[in-house]
């Protein structure tokens, strides 16, 4: 279960509920880099995720840390919100994340009010987790024809 800091781009919510804002990955879906309608360079195809910090607290011999998320996580949606700075924390005892901690299932980084993206065409770019709502959903959507620009 290799560890990785970027989690493939699944677009705005599963492809059921929300076809024209599909990502990258989805579930049975294939979709080839050549047929991106928006185009690779302003598509995210994967985000930062750094997972969070869980406190095992000296059980069974585990070091509290950082777990990022696995190579099996395949993918996550940028419907859940927009992207966070900070890990969210999960104490092994309650196995629940707080409430209150925002990064918990949402991309994010350790990076001061960024997130590092690769989009479509290789390019590795920060995403600012002031971003508005919108405009990052239209950044994870391979087909929703909504034209972004970057400064």
């Amino acid at each position: 279960m290799g560890r990785s800091n970027y989690l493939g781009m699944g677009g705005y919510l599963s492809a059921s509920s929300s076809p024209q804002y599909r990502g990258f990955f989805q579930h049975n879906y294939q979709t080839s880099i050549a047929r991106i309608p928006d185009g690779t360079s302003s598509t995210i195809m994967f985000a930062e995720m750094v997972g969070g910090q869980i406190v095992w607290s000296g059980s069974g011999g585990i070091p509290d840390g950082i777990s990022a998320p696995s190579w099996v996580a395949g993918f996550n949606y940028s419907g859940f919100g927009t992207p966070v700075t900070g890990a969210s924390t999960i104490n092994s005892a309650t196995a629940v994340a707080p409430a209150t901690n925002p990064a918990y299932g949402l991309f994010s980084s350790l990076h001061t009010g960024i997130v590092n993206v690769c989009m479509g065409d290789g390019s590795v770019r920060p995403i600012r987790t002031s971003i508005d709502f919108t405009t990052w959903t239209y950044l994870t959507g391979i087909q929703d024809g909504a034209v972004v620009t970057f400064d």
